[in-house]
């Protein structure tokens, strides 16, 4: 952990006999538990949680694309939207024996974008990424759009699609993580588009709304997008 304890829901944030749950925590037999995602607050016989809205908590096997913010010679540290840091270590990509830091920078370097998967995570350990599989690696073009992490599974939803409708109407291809990055490539009219098209999916509510809303921001009416209304 870096500095502070974070917490995740269910995690054991503190215990004692005479300690009371403060904010978004629970009490269970001698322990206090977190109710979200955040800083773990201990005050006077008072434990609980501040919670980080809109970060995304690390789930394995999820897709998440992140931006590379260090590395050295074991690990590089990837930024994922979370309270926690992503890393993919050097041996997974670099050869033994050409380890130098140059050698690493030219794999990946600060700055660079990455499609990756979680292989594993514990809120006493980072989340552990790969860039081994179909689609991952290294992004070398394209624009992140940020959208709240809850808001993901609205564009995956098989009713409608969204993420497909999107692609089809602009012509731009999305490259979607579960952890809220989105990186879309296309015409500069086309992914600016698109980034009005994804916001409106955290922004409104109501899922049938939210179908009409992005119709009518596409200009697409229904049944004019083939592969979306399969």
């Amino acid at each position: 952990m870096r500095g502070k304890k974070y917490a995740v829901p269910g995690d054991l944030i503190a215990e004692g006999k005479s300690l009371a749950p403060g904010a978004n925590a629970y009490k269970l037999g001698n322990g206090v538990y977190s109710m979200a995602v955040g800083i773990v607050e201990i005050a006077g016989n008072r434990a609980g949680v501040v919670p980080l809205e809109g970060k995304y908590v690390p789930r394995q096997d999820d897709i998440v694309v992140g931006i590379v913010i260090d590395y050295n010679a074991i690990a590089w540290t990837v930024d994922i939207n979370s309270i926690f840091y992503g890393s993919i270590f050097v041996r997974d990509l670099v050869r033994r024996g050409s380890r130098e830091k140059l050698a690493i920078s030219n794999v990946l370097n600060v700055g660079d974008v990455v499609a990756a998967k979680i292989l594993s995570f514990s809120v006493n350990r980072d989340p552990l990424l790969s860039l081994r599989g179909p689609g991952l690696g290294r992004i070398t073009e394209g624009e992140i759009i940020r959208i709240s992490p809850r808001s993901v599974p609205r564009l995956l939803d098989r009713r409608e699609r969204l993420y497909k409708l999107i692609e089809d109407a602009t012509g731009c291809k999305l490259i979607i993580g579960m952890n809220g990055l989105i990186v879309v490539s296309g015409t500069p009219d086309g992914v600016l588009l698109a980034a009005k098209a994804l916001k409106l999916v955290e922004s409104e509510p109501r899922y049938d709304a939210l179908v009409k809303a992005v119709r009518n921001a596409l200009n697409v009416g229904e049944g004019k997008v083939g592969e979306a209304d399969r």
